[in-house]
């Protein structure tokens, strides 16, 4: 973070309008979790998503928005970081379309969660951003990165019916 930045959320926490004490509260409360979505509106007025995996610190980047906004490069876990993207899926009664695959202590080892499968004419596949095999980050600003496929798989279960917002890593083919 730079002079200038505005920390807008932790953890999918709003920070807006709260006095400075209880903010420092929610930072606190941080440093608890190994993984933290820090939402940050750059000085420039553009904000940006990026999720950490180390203990919260101040040089998080990054704001969920109801755009597709890109990572910036060398904020997230891996090379690839810079396909990182912000989708917002409209959950219905049907849930949001897709399936997920991985995490940790998954039958392969543990790993990043995947989306196993889009489910056609789910809400996934209307938002036309995801495909089978994107890593998904976050769900709402609550960082996924690290979690069993089954606590996963209940978050993305307990968000409400409306708009979703879906931090996600799109494949890239080794090929």
């Amino acid at each position: 973070m730079h002079r200038g930045d505005v920390l807008l959320s932790v953890n999918g926490a709003s920070l807006a309008g709260l006095a400075h004490g209880d903010v420092l509260k929610v930072l606190h409360q941080a440093q608890m979790h190994r993984d933290v979505l820090v939402v940050v509106r750059k000085g420039n007025g553009q904000p940006r998503p990026s999720t950490r995996q180390e203990p919260p610190t101040t040089n998080g980047r990054g704001s969920l928005s109801r755009r597709t906004v890109p990572l910036e490069p060398g904020t997230g876990r891996s090379a690839a970081a810079h396909d990182a993207l912000c989708v917002e899926v409209l959950k219905t009664a049907a849930g949001l379309g897709l399936s997920l695959d991985g995490g940790k202590s998954s039958v392969s080892g543990d790993g990043p969660l995947f989306i196993k499968r889009v489910y056609k004419g789910g809400a996934a596949e209307q938002a036309g951003t995801i495909e089978a095999g994107d890593e998904i980050l976050a769900i709402n600003g609550k960082p996924l990165v690290g979690l069993l496929h089954f606590d996963a798989w209940n978050i993305m279960k307990s968000v409400p019916e409306g708009p979703v917002q879906l931090v996600i890593r799109k494949h890239r083919n080794s090929s």
